[in-house]
């Protein structure tokens, strides 16, 4: 999965590396809330098709808390 911000690999391994873990974490944070706000909108199967597999489960799981939570 690409980066949203690159990093470069350059100078102190350390710091290169803090970044990078960091680029890491907000990219999948973004994914995940592109993903959270699609699986309400869209058809599933499309949905699925379209995501990383552990974000496609993510929102089988929150249409099913929607759902359980809709009939409760």
């Amino acid at each position: 999965m690409p980066l949203v911000t690159p990093v470069l690999c350059q100078g102190n391994i350390e710091t290169w590396l803090k970044q990078l873990e960091k680029e890491m974490q907000d990219t999948m944070r973004e994914h995940c809330r592109n993903a959270a706000a699609a699986v309400m909108t869209q058809p599933l199967e499309p949905f699925v098709k379209s995501t990383l597999s552990q974000v496609s489960l993510m929102g089988v799981q929150l249409i099913w808390t929607a759902k359980l939570t809709e009939a409760l």
